[in-house]
């Protein structure tokens, strides 16, 4: 008996008793049950031919621990749905914009999350005298827009952040960042010449950009 079959089947035994299926007397790695409960453990929806299996060979005990994880899933997507829209409130992220709505995999949400942890932390150890709303959050995004090459929403995002007392320097600072960052030449182009056209003197560093890659053209 190979080791990987060894731990296969180590693995089928663990995920029998933590799924209440022990009663089955298939233990082979190659039964039906092994891959149903490996989707459920990695928490993969099971198709309804699956769970009519279980039925069917009386695994009932499987079938409503199952239930119970799919059902505390769905509970704790609903908390951090209600956590992010309760945060868009609270840092006035504009109901206007669509893109953002209550989805968990939008990046505003891990940037809102943060940045409020950080202020219950400041409020926690009394350290919110002189604290001021950050715009930090709003800066962010407009960075996440831009290195995306969607600039119209990167600028919105960054009005925003000066709205709520960022400087157009600490904007013009971040906008370079993400630029110079950027490792896909045609894309910094492509940002350099947006840049430009937007307003040439204040994006003049933005012309370095488009004068390297003239010059590896000539070479």
């Amino acid at each position: 008996m190979d080791k990987e079959f060894q731990n296969r089947l180590k693995d089928f035994t663990n995920l029998k008793s933590k799924y209440q299926a022990t009663k089955h007397e298939d233990s082979s790695p190659s039964s039906l049950l092994y891959l149903i409960l490996r989707k459920v453990d990695l928490g993969i929806e099971l198709t309804d031919l699956e769970l009519d299996w279980l039925t069917e060979h009386k695994l009932f005990e499987t079938v409503k621990v199952i239930k119970q994880k799919q059902q505390h899933k769905v509970e704790e997507l609903r908390k951090l749905e209600s956590e992010f829209s309760h945060l868009k409130v609270q840092y006035k992220v504009p109901k206007s914009w669509q893109d953002l709505k209550d989805y968990i995999s939008s990046p505003l949400y891990p940037i809102l999350w943060k940045h409020n942890s950080e202020v219950e932390w400041l409020k926690n150890h009394q350290l919110t005298g002189s604290y001021q709303p950050s715009y930090q959050p709003y800066t962010l995004m407009g960075a996440i827009y831009y290195d995306k090459g969607e600039y119209p929403k990167g600028d919105n995002w960054f009005a925003e952040a000066i709205k709520r007392g960022a400087r157009s320097e600490d904007i013009d600072d971040e906008i370079k960042r993400v630029v110079r960052s950027t490792k896909d030449e045609n894309k910094r182009q492509d940002a350099a010449r947006y840049l430009i056209s937007k307003d040439s003197q204040r994006y003049a560093w933005a012309k370095s950009y488009l004068k390297k890659s003239k010059d590896k053209d000539c070479i």
